[in-house]
């Protein structure tokens, strides 16, 4: 019995703790990727590009590729709501953008906007 106590102790946890809590805060269905699954690098890889694309368009005054912006919009919101930005209402594909950028860089569109993040960007 000890043993097998041992082993459930010392397992890694399935999902990664932020990566779980911001799925439950942006109300998405199931479970995130699994902690490091191919599917869970994907996801933050995009996350990371978007949220620098949202990043550079605020210092650069809008500057980014919109195009390259509204794809990586998309295949976040596939990876994550399962349906393509274009369905989308605001209210969804803003909860995408915030999700993005929360998970790479702990901040909304709001804290972004709102300028006072502007010395850590």
């Amino acid at each position: 019995m000890k043993n097998f106590e041992r082993s459930v102790v010392e397992q890694e946890p399935e999902y990664d703790e932020i990566l779980e809590n911001l799925w439950s805060r942006y109300g998405f269905d199931g479970n995130p990727p699994r902690l490091h699954s191919e599917a869970e690098r994907r996801l933050k890889e995009k996350c990371e590009r978007y949220a620098t694309y949202i990043i550079n368009a605020k210092k650069n005054k809008g500057s980014s590729s919109d195009a390259m912006r509204r794809q990586l919009h998309n295949e976040i919101a596939i990876m994550t709501v399962g349906k393509q930005r274009s369905g989308m209402d605001l209210e969804d594909a803003n909860h995408i953008s915030n999700f993005a950028l929360s998970y790479t860089h702990g901040l909304t569109l709001d804290d972004i906007d709102s300028g006072k993040f502007d010395d850590m960007l």
